[in-house]
């Protein structure tokens, strides 16, 4: 016989058992209870979807029968149109595009109600429309007033139908775009084609579905701060904004501009504490705060009065084609439209570039074919997050898509650099003759000290720490050293006065002391140190290679003595033999500077190049130089 626990433990494990087989039963019911409310959900949906589409019909209707008395607006609203809106204040532009026009990428935009509440309150005073039809090609802009004067009359069946237009975009068949740079080449192909597409392309971007780290539309993410759609461009010819810091060259290239009358500013993002700092001469404008909203507050309220104000834009730096640090890139490949440059472009303000060197705007290949293998001797060769063809060739890209010319600056000329309308001669690098003169005035502090008799040789490289390791010596600087050394050896009363990272403010105070400076050696063009020591009169010793293509006559005139890593010990040993060569070549480099460098040698000939483009022709031409 079972005794009493045992009863009572298999008393509750049948109590339990009924317990589950009852909430089972109950589950099973309500599942079966939930598959028709969905079902019955489901079919109302459908009937609801149904009624809505019907609703819509009606509207559409009601709508064409409203606009049959006004067949200019009614031609927007045909069937087999796609409809698109974009909003710029007071201001608001209707796209239609054909079927058959089959855009490389969807449009899409959301601001039906936006439109509607504006017309009502008043904020919108002006829509404008305009068709795209099958061969890419956009009809001129044609006022609609009576369009407003519809959806202030019938406002609810307005929003209707602009709604509805908007839920259609969705189906619209265009090629889908999965990556953001897919996404970049398409956009930006439609803004070359044309660029009044900008809006249409900027503000749909969030509901195109590309992710990417990043990526914004910014400044059309807030249409508040935009330029109007159409800036009158009389009254800004004479004037230009000149972006990111370049050195000194801006600050002077301005301030010749300004002696001749025009409106010229430098403006910067760089923070107070920055490290490149010492490289740069300040700026007019500088928009950076510490705050990044507050940041991109004051460039989108400088940015707005650029096309208002400027007609030229001029800037440096390789990946910060923007003013918004958010569209600044450098990569393999391009994603970040450059919006706001393309708006600018779309305004009819000319953009120039600088480049930094020989890896900007040029290929790594271009540059050791036209150099005869220089690039052996840089160490940035076998880094391609560096320089490479592809890291390279993405910046051209995005270069090609957004300015009108490139200042080369006597640099070497490439095939893709020659087609960016390219200037060759100096322009952009200007030096102020009253800040390097040969009579400079040396401060305490910076006072070389010197044995009687003691011939001083300068040569400087930035960031020599990692330009010059091994072999591989961009310019040349182990040669001069064993140069130095092997003179000394032989009783010459020589020291090298080497300089690295001296803020460039104070560099002049040194290289003006020197008897003879030393550029590079194998680079065989003229960079800021040799331009510099030439203006301070000094003696120039370089790589000058002057069996160029046609162009200025400026590489065939300088007054500087060749010398390569080869050649620079009997080059140096020459000139410190012969002081009357030295004092001849120092003051025929003054002469030099002042015609090809001085402030406004420069300017006129900025101020000619902007007339050429003007005037659709090639930015150089024999007489920028005259």
């Amino acid at each position: 016989m079972l005794d009493a626990s045992r009863l009572n433990l298999f008393a509750r494990l049948l109590r339990w058992k009924l317990a589950v087989d009852s909430r089972l039963l109950r589950l099973e019911r309500e599942q079966v209870e939930t598959h028709h409310l969905l079902k019955d959900y489901g079919a109302r949906l459908e009937q609801n979807k149904q009624h809505l589409d019907l609703l819509e019909e009606v509207a559409r209707d009601l709508w064409s029968r409203f606009l049959r008395s006004d067949p200019q607006t009614a031609k927007y609203f045909s069937r087999g149109m796609q409809q698109y809106l974009v909003r710029r204040g007071s201001h608001v532009r209707l796209l239609c595009v054909t079927a058959a026009a089959k855009l490389p990428i969807n449009l899409q935009t959301s601001i039906a109600d936006d439109v509607i509440d504006g017309i009502l309150s008043g904020s919108i005073d002006n829509i404008e429309a305009a068709f795209f039809d099958a061969d890419r090609r956009r009809t001129p802009w044609e006022l609609l007033p009576s369009l407003l004067a519809m959806v202030q009359t019938e406002p609810a069946l307005s929003r209707v139908v602009l709604r509805s237009v908007e839920r259609a975009q969705e189906q619209r068949d265009g090629e889908v775009v999965s990556t953001a740079a897919d996404y970049y080449k398409a956009a930006m192909g439609l803004i070359r084609t044309d660029p009044d597409l900008i809006d249409f392309l900027a503000q749909g971007l969030e509901l195109v579905g590309i992710v990417s780290d990043g990526l914004s539309a910014v400044p059309f993410d807030r249409t508040d701060t935009l330029p109007s759609f159409d800036v009158p461009k009389e009254g800004r010819e004479r004037s230009a904004v000149f972006l990111h810091n370049n050195y000194y060259h801006f600050n002077h290239l301005a301030e010749g501009l300004r002696r001749r009358g025009w409106n010229a500013v430098t403006v910067s993002l760089e923070s107070p504490d920055s490290p490149q700092r010492q490289f740069m001469h300040g700026e007019d404008i500088n928009l950076y705060d510490p705050n990044p909203e507050r940041m991109r507050a004051q460039i989108q309220s400088f940015f707005k009065s650029v096309p208002e104000t400027f007609g030229v834009l001029h800037f440096y730096g390789k990946g910060h084609a923007s003013f918004f640090p958010e569209n600044f890139e450098l990569g393999m490949k391009n994603e970040r439209v450059p919006w706001d440059f393309s708006e600018l472009r779309r305004q009819g303000v000319i953009i120039g570039y600088s480049p930094s060197g020989c890896l900007d705007g040029a290929l790594q290949s271009t540059i050791r074919n036209v150099t005869g293998g220089l690039c052996a001797r840089c160490v940035w060769e076998q880094q391609p997050s560096v320089c490479s063809d592809a890291l390279n060739g993405a910046w051209i890209e995005k270069l090609n898509g957004v300015i009108d010319w490139i200042a080369l600056e006597t640099d070497w000329v490439t095939p893709e650099r020659e087609a960016m309308n390219s200037v060759r001669g100096p322009v952009v690098m200007t030096l102020d003759p009253q800040i390097w003169q040969p009579g400079l005035e040396i401060p305490p502090q910076a006072k070389i000290e010197r044995q009687p008799g003691e011939l001083l040789v300068y040569h400087a490289v930035g960031n020599d720490n990692i330009r010059r390791v091994g072999e591989r010596d961009i310019k040349g600087t182990g040669a001069v050293l064993a140069a130095i050394d092997r003179l000394r050896a032989e009783g010459m009363p020589v020291r090298l006065f080497f300089a690295t990272d001296i803020p460039s403010r104070d560099v002049r105070f040194y290289q003006v002391q020197a008897d003879i400076v030393v550029d590079q050696l194998n680079y065989g063009r003229l960079g800021a140190n040799a331009r510099e020591s030439l203006m301070l009169g000094r003696p120039l010793v370089t790589n000058v290679n002057r069996g160029l293509p046609a162009g200025p006559p400026y590489m065939t005139e300088v007054p500087a003595v060749h010398a390569t890593e080869e050649t620079i010990y009997e080059v140096l040993k020459m000139l410190l033999n012969d002081p009357e060569r030295r004092r001849v070549l120092g003051a025929a480099g003054r002469k030099f500077a002042l015609k090809w460098h001085s402030i406004d040698a420069c300017a006129q000939r900025f101020e000619r190049v902007i007339d050429r483009i003007r005037k659709g022709l090639p930015a150089e031409s024999d007489e920028v130089y005259q």
